[in-house]
Formats: C-alpha cells, structure tokens, sequence
C-alpha cells in the first residue's frame, strides 16, 4: 500500500526542472480520484502554461468513467492544459473487426469540469490496445 504524492508546488519542485534540462512537452497520467474541480494543482498547471508559452502539458483524464459525468480528475481540470480520454479502438470479435473508435470507454473520465467547461479536450485509444511482444510474432 505504497502511495506516491506529487510535490507540494509542481512549478518549483517539478515542471520548472524539467524545463530548466530542456523538456517542453509533459505527459502526465496521475491525478485525485474523487476530485473533479479547479484544485490548487490545477492553478499550478495553468500558471505553468502561462509562464512558459512553449510548453504543453498533456494529462489523463483519469479512470473513474463508471462514476460518470463530472469524473475528469484535477489535475486534468487545468483550463490550459489538453485532457486526453481513452476512446475504444478496433478490435477482433467472433465476428471479424469491429469499429468501436467513436465511443469513449467504459472507464474513461469525463465531463465537465466542476465548473461546467468540457474536458476532456481529445480522446485518443486507449483501450483493446496491443502491442509486439520480445520472442514472439506480432
């Protein structure tokens, strides 16, 4: 039962650093379950953005979709930040290919933010997803 916390002030302990060594593009995949507004972390995010208009921080939207609307995590909530959810993806059925990419799935966050704006900003597949495996044919 081994939780991890992000720093107390992301720009100063976190995002300052790694764009001080170069990065400009975050991708970040954590959040607060539970917590679907403008949190502090979130401000940190936007003052982040706003003070580095060359950087672009990506965040999951979080996987609390079976909650169901108002399920997007903070910080994801940031207004300048790009949510992504997890949309379905082709896959294989006793049926041949089936075409699921238009729907979001099951367990993806959505909206809207605690205070009404739309989030997430994109989805992308994030679910039936396979990949080549070491040693075997793909």
């Amino acid at each position: 039962n081994v939780q991890l916390y992000p720093p107390g002030d992301l720009n100063t302990d976190m995002l300052a650093k790694l764009y001080a060594a170069g990065a400009r593009i975050f991708s970040m995949s954590w959040g607060s379950p539970d917590s679907n507004c403008y949190s502090s972390y979130a401000v940190m995010v936007d003052e982040f953005m706003w003070n580095n208009p060359d950087a672009l921080v990506v965040f999951a939207a979080g996987n609390s979709g079976t909650s169901g609307s108002y399920s997007v995590v903070t910080p994801s909530t940031a207004k300048s930040c790009v949510t992504v959810g997890a949309s379905y993806n082709m896959m294989q059925t006793s049926f041949g290919l089936e075409n699921n990419i238009q729907y979001v799935a099951y367990f993806s966050s959505i909206g809207p933010t605690a205070d009404g704006r739309l989030k997430p900003d994109v989805v992308a597949p994030g679910y039936y997803i396979r990949s080549a495996h070491n040693g075997e044919t793909c």
